[in-house]
């Protein structure tokens, strides 16, 4: 177990989809906003533990047409929010929508990373393969969600620290662009292992 966790942990420190859309969210929503999108990462993180407990991720990868279906559905996730990064205009809706809106693009952005959904059917051939119990089988996926959304949110605190604030203002808009062209590229990339 302890060497899941470890390697969980660099998982998710590694950079990939969740932390780019943590960049765009607290370039656009400011801290509010990135620690509602890793909360939504870790419902994402706790579903696709679920998903590997119960074998529905080996059906899923089991079917070509499914696997690229959630594929393709990702890419253009992140290929529309990263497009959306180019807009100059800053978010100015109300804080319910706000919240919901971080929440959703950090849920869709993981939940549909078929990166994540291999990551934890690997993960979980090991785990279940000591034979926890039904209990563990419970608290295990929490964990991995809970340590999920801490780390998104403590890169959220971080990058809403004052200090970096002072740095990232005058050049908010290319980081912006930055993280958009990310978003678009991930997408692209995705894509482009469908297809060819």
């Amino acid at each position: 177990m302890i060497y899941a966790a470890l390697a969980h942990l660099f998982a998710v420190m590694s950079p990939g989809p969740d932390t780019a859309i943590i960049i765009r969210e607290v370039s656009f929503n400011k801290r509010r906003g990135g620690l509602f999108c890793a909360f939504g990462i870790g419902v994402g993180i706790l579903i696709h533990c679920y998903l590997a407990i119960f074998g529905i991720s080996t059906l899923l990868l089991s079917n070509n047409i499914a696997g690229d279906l959630i594929s393709m559905f990702g890419s253009f996730y992140l290929i529309f929010i990263g497009i959306s990064s180019f807009k100059s205009e800053t978010q100015t809706s109300e804080k319910s929508q706000l919240m919901s809106s971080s929440f959703i693009n950090g849920f869709i952005t993981n939940i549909f990373n078929i990166k994540a959904l291999i990551f934890f059917i690997s993960l979980f051939s090991i785990i279940l393969n000591d034979d926890i119990s039904s209990i563990g089988k419970i608290f295990i996926p929490i964990y991995f969600a809970v340590a999920t959304s801490l780390w998104f949110s403590f890169l959220t605190i971080v990058l809403t620290h004052d200090n970096i604030q002072k740095r990232w203002e005058p050049v908010q808009e290319i980081i912006n662009k930055i993280a958009g062209s990310i978003l678009i590229a991930l997408g692209c990339l995705i894509l482009i292992n469908i297809l060819f």
